[in-house]
């Protein structure tokens, strides 16, 4: 969808704080270039870095710089597809870095973007000449750990793209769930892309139990089976659990099943049969008919507009709060913010950013 200067002006004034201007703005600098530069920028307007490190976050270019003119070695510490990524992000941002570091060094024995995987101990051994940018997201706390328990110098930890468990958990806790006052209670809540249930049972604590029934949806076979387990041991969540995908129509997919969040509807053309399954594919309209819908969250890995397409009628209707994921393709925070507003003008927009990265952006709408 073409969206033109005025249309992008539109919507820029139609979000109603300074904190969802800033997240827009960042949000579209981050997909329409994809540096470094501006995935920093974007993940410094989370809650915890607009409070704590901006700053730090801001100026890691000029630390890299100074760090190597004084003979310093940048490792990335973590040679898999998160290091890689970043590696990626800071060569073609025009900087560079010493070495990758990694457990499994011996697994990259050709190296990684053209440089070298080091042994956790060739850091130790070195440490007041290394420092060191932890790149994956779960171990980061225990890599951490053994770093300082090492006696590595916590300073040299250099403080960006790592973000601590706790400080994730404090993010993830209010992720679709930031404006309780906006949530028309009494209605049905639709977890559009539900993943293991735990969105399901934290909204039925969040609204204190005032809702009346939840629909939810998860393709992936194995996630679903944990949907239908909190569904069977919990009945007062009223939760009907559809092995689905949702989209415009009902339909067939082609699916890479991974049992993680990471899970998607993907084209034939992209992916080998035999690593992909077909999937049901339900639009939301036919599967709450007339059930009056109070909230739907989505998280569907890209495939928020199409499903949001197939839940217009209740959309229409029932002017349901919604937190949908804008972070999957570029432009969506555009297309889906401009989608909703035409299915009913009076929505107003707000819009957080819950990682410390480009992931989990979230677009709210609510009359």
């Amino acid at each position: 969808m073409l969206i033109n200067h005025e249309k992008l002006g539109e919507l820029y004034n139609g979000l109603k704080d300074e904190l969802s201007q800033q997240i827009f703005l960042a949000r579209l600098g981050y997909d329409f270039s994809g540096s470094l530069d501006a995935m920093m920028e974007l993940s410094s307007l989370n809650r915890i870095n607009r409070i704590k490190n901006r700053a730090q976050q801001a100026t890691w270019r000029e630390e890299f710089k100074r760090l190597k003119s004084e003979g310093k070695k940048i490792i990335l510490y973590g040679a898999g597809a998160m290091g890689e990524f970043y590696g990626e992000k800071i060569l073609k941002g025009r900087e560079d870095f010493y070495a990758f570091c990694d457990r499994d060094f011996k697994k990259y024995a050709e190296g990684v973007l053209g440089k070298q995987v080091l042994s956790p101990d060739y850091i130790i051994e070195n440490k007041e000449e290394c420092y060191v940018v932890i790149t994956p997201l779960l171990p980061a706390d225990e890599i951490m750990r053994y770093l300082i328990e090492n006696n590595f110098p916590a300073s040299h930890v250099l403080p960006y793209i790592y973000g601590r468990i706790e400080a994730r958990q404090v993010l993830y806790a209010k992720q679709y769930f930031e404006f309780p006052k906006l949530y028309p209670k009494g209605k049905a809540f639709v977890d559009a892309g539900c993943y293991r249930g735990e969105t399901s049972l934290w909204f039925a604590k969040w609204c204190n139990g005032d809702f009346s029934e939840i629909f939810a949806f998860e393709p992936d076979e194995r996630n679903f089976i944990h949907c239908k387990e909190i569904a069977e041991n919990n009945p007062d969540l009223k939760m009907k659990v559809f092995q689905a995908g949702v989209g415009k129509s009902p339909s067939v997919a082609r699916f890479t099943s991974l049992g993680t969040t990471n899970s998607r509807v993907v084209k034939e053309v992209d992916v080998n049969p035999e690593d992909s399954v077909e999937i049901k594919i339900l639009s939301i309209d036919d599967i709450v008919g007339d059930s009056p819908v109070g909230f739907i969250k989505m998280d569907i890995e890209g495939s928020e507009y199409d499903a949001l397409v197939g839940a217009e009628k209740a959309i229409m209707r029932d002017k349901p709060l919604c937190a949908i994921s804008v972070y999957h393709k570029p432009g969506d925070v555009l297309n889906i913010m401009d989608l909703l507003h035409s299915l009913v003008p009076e929505y107003r927009f707000w819009i957080r950013h819950y990682s410390f990265n480009y992931t989990e952006t979230v677009l709210y709408a609510a009359i």
